[in-house]
């Protein structure tokens, strides 16, 4: 996975570039008796920054094709379905629409004081996401500190972007999550490590053609042994009989 990007806000303000607080809760959320080791953290870290920089890149693109100066849910739609697998794409979309028809319904409810998150009832942060998405749009993907010159393409954000992104980031983190708790379960492990991570990575399809060029950090290899390199299985009393009869034949041929 690529390196973490520092990315700045407004009046210069760091943007927190972990979502390790969400991760954790994600993790208890769905397996509550699982723990994560400290590099397991920061492979999921940075699959959550992996997978918002790609659905960014083309969701930028395409307002810049379409000429739409603000960047909403569709556009993260279209890029979902673009970089992930049918059955995950349809999946995450499926959560993401979920979610904002949550947010859309306590929207209308002005009294209601609770952030986005909670009016979509995600874990994920919207409101950092939305920074995030605005330092992307500003910058060259957030490399330049959200400072560098725009070159066309969306300057704004909708409300229901960030939610239908952070919808779509958690429910692959909590899928991926699952799979890994599991498989660290199958070893009688209480704790997930980038092995386990590495493991349900190779093993589930949709996730093996996400990340195919993905190589994680101490997360081994898949366990595989080619056929032809396992010993063969003889019948012992069969194929005993049989060499004995070659010898008994063979004594005294000539040797050429």
């Amino acid at each position: 996975f690529g390196d973490l990007l520092v990315m700045q806000g407004k009046r210069n303000k760091k943007i927190p570039q972990t979502f390790s607080t969400f991760i954790w809760k994600v993790l208890k959320k769905n397996s509550s008796e699982m723990g994560i080791s400290q590099k397991g953290m920061k492979i999921m870290c940075d699959f959550v920054l992996s997978g918002f920089r790609m659905i960014m890149k083309d969701a930028k693109e395409l307002c810049l094709l379409s000429k739409k100066a603000t960047l909403t849910h569709e556009q993260v739609r279209s890029s979902v379905l673009l970089n992930f697998p049918v059955e995950l794409a349809q999946h995450t979309i499926a959560q993401g629409e979920k979610s904002i028809g949550s947010y859309m319904t306590a929207k209308l409810d002005k009294g209601d004081k609770r952030s986005r998150s909670e009016q979509s009832g995600l874990i994920f942060p919207c409101g950092r996401i939305f920074a995030m998405m605005k330092a992307y749009l500003a910058g060259d993907g957030g490399k330049s500190g959200g400072c560098g010159k725009r070159k066309g393409g969306a300057t704004r954000v909708s409300s229901s972007a960030p939610v239908f992104l952070a919808a779509v980031l958690e429910c692959l983190t909590a899928k991926l999550i699952v799979l890994s708790a599991d498989s660290a379960a199958e070893q009688k492990r209480t704790r997930i490590i980038p092995r386990h991570i590495n493991l349900c990575i190779r093993n589930d399809d949709d996730f093996a053609i996400y990340l195919c060029d993905t190589v994680v950090a101490a997360g081994g290899v898949v366990p595989f042994i080619h056929s032809l390199l396992l010993p063969l299985k003889r019948n012992t009393s069969k194929n005993e009989e049989e060499d004995r009869k070659i010898m008994e034949e063979g004594v005294g041929a000539p040797l050429w």
